[in-house]
């Protein structure tokens, strides 16, 4: 892929106060006439290297529609593709060093779209910006934020040279789904999935891993939200193999989001949450973000691009991770469908052997009551001399029928457990359904009804 300088439209903000300098937003123009903005944060203020970070999307749109963000009301139009994702990496440099800016080092994907729902091209790009023989980011200086749409999307991350952020926002499953209404999994089922490719990556992605809360006042930043993140938080603070630390970040408005009354946390409502979760959770980092960029639409959560009108792109974007939902939900009720079909011709292959097994039983108890009923039989009670041969035959013949009941019993106890977790995996792909068709109309109905 090409790169034309006259592709990149650049976007100053001036600086918020005096010492701290000024963010530059710019606009990737692509081929098919669609766009993404990237973000370069300047600091001055380290004490040991000045370094921009630059913050850069993975799709044109998105498809969680989070309720306090302006990417999700474009919906999700397309993924990126790697070049394209490291195109903004390369136009950034180029950009920091025209405007004189201390020199890029760090790539947070943080930007429009869900890094995880593009995850092969943003593996390809983090491989790239990690090798020391092409871009050279330290594997400390990559960073990708996800929602973690699912447990094996966030399974599929081990292995790669990053750090991790979890944009959890809330760990009650109710308030969670106000906030990023796509949520189909429990915080419980995303938290393990999360400590599992920790203790299963032999240091890739890099232990250190920090979650992300969106302080929206009123709604997640009260004393019982702070105590409850912290308990959620215990398993990630004592497994050694984590380096846990929470960044909380004030709401950046969002004029477009009418629909939604939020409003920043206050600086004090904040450092008392800060407060109440080092009081459960004593010595971990807890940060607290500046907020840089907001007069130029530029911070965390305000960026978008203009392609069409908000509600058809929200519509759009719905739609295309509807289609996906569905093909998932075939796809799995095939597999289970599979999987069924194979139990019943088992239980039926059982069920004929069983029916042989009785028959055999039963013409063993007729041969055991005849003999047990032939004058031989009687001659011993008797005291008369029994033929050996038939005594021993009888005993076999007793001992064989014993041993085909018992098989029997076996064989009749596991086609029943085999009967039982049929129907149980039959009613809980019904209710994974149920839930998902429950989520898919409620967000038809009420966009169709705006």
């Amino acid at each position: 892929m090409t790169l034309k300088p006259e592709a990149v439209e650049h976007m100053i903000e001036e600086a918020p106060g005096e010492g701290v300098a000024s963010t530059h937003k710019f606009l990737l123009r692509l081929h098919d006439g669609f766009s993404v903005e990237s973000v370069l944060i300047p600091n001055d203020r380290r004490l040991t290297r000045r370094a921009t970070t630059i913050c850069i999307s993975s799709q044109v749109g998105c498809a969680q529609g989070c309720c306090f963000c302006r990417t999700g009301t474009m919906g999700l139009l397309r993924n990126l593709s790697t070049e394209e994702i490291i195109a903004q990496v390369v136009q950034g440099r180029r950009l920091a060093k025209e405007l004189s800016l201390p020199r890029v080092l760090k790539v947070v994907f943080m930007g429009m779209g869900e890094p995880l729902a593009n995850l092969s091209n943003v593996k390809q790009a983090v491989e790239a910006l990690s090798d020391m023989r092409r871009m050279g980011f330290a594997r400390k200086r990559l960073q990708i934020s996800t929602v973690a749409p699912s447990p094996h999307q966030v399974l599929a991350l081990k292995g790669m040279r990053c750090q991790l952020v979890w944009s959890l926002h809330s760990p009650c499953d109710t308030l969670r789904a106000q906030l990023v209404p796509t949520s189909l999994f429990s915080t419980m089922e995303l938290r393990e999935a999360f400590l599992t490719v920790f203790r299963s990556s032999s240091g890739n992605p890099d232990r250190r891993f920090m979650v992300a809360v969106v302080m929206i006042a009123g709604v997640n930043d009260q004393p019982e939200n702070a105590r409850e993140l912290a308990e959620f938080l215990i398993p990630f603070y004592e497994d050694p193999e984590v380096g846990l630390s929470v960044n909380l970040i004030p709401y950046n408005e969002n004029p477009e989001l009418s629909e939604h009354q939020f409003a920043a946390s206050d600086v004090k409502t904040v450092q008392k949450f800060r407060k109440l979760v080092n009081e459960s959770l004593p010595g971990m980092a807890i940060h607290i973000r500046e907020t840089r960029g907001a007069n130029a639409s530029s911070a965390c959560g305000q960026l978008a691009t203009v392609c069409q009108k908000p509600r058809h792109r929200w519509l759009l974007g719905f739609l295309l991770e509807l289609k996906r939902q569905h093909e998932r939900a075939v796809t799995i009720i095939k597999q289970q469908a599979d999987v069924e079909a194979d139990n019943l011709r088992r239980a039926q292959t059982g069920e004929q052997h069983l029916t042989k097994l009785v028959e055999q039983v039963r013409g063993s108890v007729a041969e055991v009551e005849r003999l047990s009923s032939s004058p031989q039989r009687f001659m011993l009670q008797k005291g008369k001399r029994v033929d050996s041969d038939k005594s021993l035959e009888w005993s076999v013949r007793e001992r064989q029928v014993e041993a085909r009941e018992r098989n029997a019993k076996e064989l009749e106890a596991q086609l029943s457990r085999q009967s039982k977790e049929v129907e149980e995996q039959r009613r809980r792909l019904l209710g994974l359904l149920g839930m998902q068709n429950t989520w898919i109309w409620a967000k038809v109905e009420r966009i169709l009804g705006k």
